[in-house]
């Protein structure tokens, strides 16, 4: 390991090296599917009688998940057993003697996970790991024509339907009785430029907080009621 990556090297064709992530606490998440980016790379192997670089037994490169409340308790003779394979970062092309960078993204249901703790398995190959980043995606609260979506785990694929609302202020148009948007996978929210919602006299509408007092409105009833005081 060095400054800022890991890297494991097989001599052998028996060679077989792990090494384990820091516990993820996923608590605080709430999402439906999360997503692992991962920056890893392949070199030559070294010679252990030339020093020469020379093609490594095989490029096995894999990652593993591990799902529990804490950071499971680690042996050489258990990794197996508490670990499960859950992505195949092996380079298909040729290996060169410098670095081939490789960055893909995979994903798991969270099944209401506690927190995870990835292991990443390198078996007769020269492998290093730059960076993995953990993320999901959610459809942000926003207002649309004065209707309040409200903030919406997105799911795993496609669209879900998401009941909404007017905003504070406002009353629906055309007396609608139903609103509602779609949330998409990738956390963009769409929905019916029909749904609409009014804001009531002395408001107009922004995409902050659906409807809000009309500037002018406020300064003459903060006029009115100075004057009411100086009485």
């Amino acid at each position: 390991m060095d400054e800022q990556h890991v890297k494991t090297c097989g001599t052998g064709s028996t060679a077989d090296f792990w090494f384990v992530t820091k516990f993820v606490d996923l608590g605080s998440s709430y999402a439906d599917v999360i997503y692992v980016h991962v920056e890893a790379g392949f070199t030559l192997c070294d010679n252990p009688g030339t020093r020469k670089k020379v093609q490594c037994p095989s490029n096995y490169f894999e990652v593993y998940i591990n799902r529990g409340k804490d950071k499971p308790v680690v042996r050489e003779d258990n990794l197996l057993d508490l670990f499960s394979p859950v992505h195949n970062i092996t380079n298909n092309t040729l290996l060169s003697t410098t670095l081939s960078k490789q960055t893909q993204t995979f994903s798991f249901n969270s099944n209401e996970t506690k927190g995870v703790t990835f292991a990443v398995r390198s078996k007769g190959a020269c492998g290093k790991i730059m960076n993995m980043t953990m993320y999901y995606y959610y459809c942000e609260e926003t207002y649309i024509n004065s209707v309040r979506l409200k903030r919406t785990v997105s799911p795993v694929s496609g669209s879900k339907l998401v009941t909404a609302n007017c905003s504070q202020n406002s009353l629906a148009s055309n007396n609608m009785t139903r609103l509602e948007g779609h949330c998409y996978s990738n956390g963009s929210w769409n929905m019916n430029n029909d749904f609409k919602c009014l804001c009531i006299e002395g408001h107009e509408s922004n995409t902050n907080s659906g409807c809000s007092r009309k500037f002018n409105v406020f300064r003459t009833m903060l006029r009115k009621l100075k004057q009411q005081q100086q009485q």
